[in-house]
């Protein structure tokens, strides 16, 4: 799928990687056609509200308004994501921490028992919560490790090959994420969240 990640090995000697979010096109223009219809129909409201005397066919406007900037909020995420969205993984014989930026937002996570890292082509169906945000590139991964008694995924975008590649040279870097990992909740959060 060419996303390409980028790498970089820090002093500390663990490795970072950031993936670019998988652009779906539609994702970044539909909001922004929907925005343009929003502010018309707003306009329209907001004359009509303002006539002398107000007329009854308001009701039925405000609520077109209402539903509008409704949607409008709910496109919002997938919207930034695809804009300046980025998935950001650092890898060290401590753990994992994995990183999405949504423009504005940051969502950080970390585990300090991770282990059975591998490639794994999720499929999630598109009626379940995971398969939608994997449709808009929000979720999911083909890099997929077990940690606090879950399984997590990481590297969104990246085709079955690309990812059992990445997972090899990874495990080569850091053999300790073959093994499982202890079991437990042992996620943690960074402080500060």
């Amino acid at each position: 799928m060419n996303n390409i990640p980028s790498f970089a090995v820090e002093p500390s000697g663990s490795l970072r990687l950031a993936f670019p979010p998988l652009r779906i096109r539609f994702l970044v223009w539909f909001p922004v056609v929907w925005l343009g219809v929003f502010l018309a129909i707003t306009y329209l409201a907001a004359a009509r509200f303002f006539q002398n005397p107000v007329s009854p066919e308001i009701l039925p406007l405000a609520v077109v308004v209402l539903v509008y900037g409704l949607v409008l909020t709910l496109l919002l995420v997938p919207f930034l994501w695809q804009v300046a969205g980025k998935e950001e993984v650092e890898i060290s014989a401590q753990g994992i921490a994995l990183s999405y930026d949504f423009g504005l937002f940051r969502v950080n996570r970390s585990w300090a028992a991770a282990g059975n890292l591998r490639a794994w082509p999720e499929v999630a169906h598109p009626m379940t919560r995971r398969g939608v945000l994997r449709g808009f590139g929000l979720a999911g991964g083909t890099i997929a490790f077990d940690a606090g008694g879950k399984t997590h995924h990481f590297a969104i975008g990246l085709s079955e090959d690309e990812a059992r590649d990445l997972a090899r040279k990874i495990v080569m870097k850091f053999p300790n994420l073959i093994q499982p990992p202890p079991a437990g909740p042992l996620a943690t959060r960074p402080s500060g969240e």
